[in-house]
């Protein structure tokens, strides 16, 4: 505990005060990014999300994909007014997204963008598109959630662009 912050303010204050690159239009060789959960409500959009405003923060140009059937990102506009959709797009602040559109729909994306493609809850039909993206799996620490937790990312595990993130949920939970 000695290499932690005392509260979240002090540690968003040691954030702030780094200095980052802008790398403004640059081009990379990662185009896109699957992000997959377990099982839902464990954090992946919200994890997607996150990822998609650190990208566009450090200068890269980001786009969240929703790839799932959950309609999350029109949800969360119409629950934020902070959230603003321009031809098709949502931004807000460093965010930018595209929600899950049916087929006639087309959001044409710049080349060199990346894109946090959120496909929700694990199914089979992933572990085709994880070995040629790299992928953050995301599942519960919760005791019960992890033998089918682990069975999914050993599924994914063919690959070697799989990370995984233990989303915990709680402070109580994580120290255990």
């Amino acid at each position: 505990t000695e290499n932690r912050y005392e509260t979240v303010h002090t540690f968003k204050s040691a954030l702030e005060q780094v200095q980052l690159p802008t790398c403004q239009h640059s081009t990379h060789l990662i185009k896109n990014i699957i992000v997959v959960g377990s099982k839902h409500g464990i954090g992946t959009t919200h994890i997607a999300y996150s990822l998609v405003s650190y990208f566009n923060h450090l200068g890269y140009q980001a786009f969240y994909v929703e790839k799932n059937d959950t309609d999350g990102l029109r949800k969360s506009a119409r629950n934020c007014k902070h959230i603003k959709e321009k031809d098709g797009i949502y931004y807000c602040k460093n965010f930018k997204g595209v929600p899950d559109y049916d087929d006639g729909i087309e959001c044409t994306l710049p080349d060199h963008s990346i894109q946090i493609k959120d496909y929700g809850v694990f199914s089979e039909d992933i572990t085709e598109l994880v070995t040629e993206n790299p992928t953050i799996f995301v599942f519960s620490g919760s005791h019960w959630d992890l033998p089918r937790s682990l069975q999914q990312g050993l599924t994914l595990k063919k690959s070697h662009c799989v990370q995984y993130i233990c989303n915990y949920g709680n402070k109580s939970a994580a120290r255990k």
